[in-house]
């Protein structure tokens, strides 16, 4: 029972190998006109997350139960939403042929939906403390990086850029405050200055003009 176990195992996911970290996996997120394509490069490892995720393998001689499993898996742990929060629907997954290492797995995810604002992964969590997904989002030509682990699980779209206009303004605002400060205590003084000198030549003129000896 054990080796036809064994045999599934390698049906499912035949190019595993060890090319890259147990731990790491990495993925490729692109937005369609009305789809988000996952392209999932995945270790060898990947098949003892399935089956510690769904124990009932281990007496499982069906290539189908594997597949319903892994169907399973990554509705409960890819999650897409939209920016109004909307959850993107899981649509189904192809395997495709191995690119570059021989002992990996590629796969095609794909999900209905777009506007992709928020992407929760934790694939492969249950199995290592320590896993490390690596994503990438491709939206309008545009790429962003971000690495999902445990202590890190969710990302927001664009609330990296939105960080760092607060932090440029937190670092600039004592800055400006130090400036404001500085200018206005030099240039108090000299308008009050100025005011008083414009008062005392209004008051000069004044008694220019009164004076009966001129």
């Amino acid at each position: 029972m054990r080796a036809v176990l064994i045999f599934y195992f390698f049906c499912l996911f035949s190019n595993f190998g060890f090319a890259h970290e147990p731990n790491e996996a990495f993925f490729t997120y692109i937005q369609k006109e009305n789809t988000v394509e996952v392209m999932a490069e995945l270790p060898w490892s990947m098949r003892n997350a399935l089956m510690k995720f769904n124990p009932s393998l281990e007496s499982s001689t069906s290539k189908k139960d594997f597949e319903n499993t892994f169907n399973e898996y990554i509705n409960k742990n890819l999650i897409l939403k939209g920016k109004n929060g909307n959850l993107l629907q899981f649509l189904k997954f192809k395997e495709l042929e191995s690119i570059g290492h021989s002992h990996q797995n590629n796969y095609l995810i794909i999900f209905n939906g777009t506007d992709l604002f928020d992407i929760t992964n934790t694939f492969m969590f249950n199995l290592y403390d320590n896993q490390i997904n690596y994503n990438q989002v491709t939206i309008d030509n545009k790429k962003t990086s971000f690495k999902t682990e445990k202590k890190s699980k969710q990302f927001y779209l664009n609330k990296r850029s939105d960080k760092n206009y607060w932090y440029l303004l937190i670092l600039i605002a004592p800055i400006i405050y130090i400036v404001n400060r500085f200018t206005k205590k030099k240039l108090l003084p000299i308008m009050y200055k100025k005011i008083g000198q414009k008062v005392l030549n209004r008051k000069g003129l004044c008694v220019f003009a009164k004076s009966p000896n001129f």
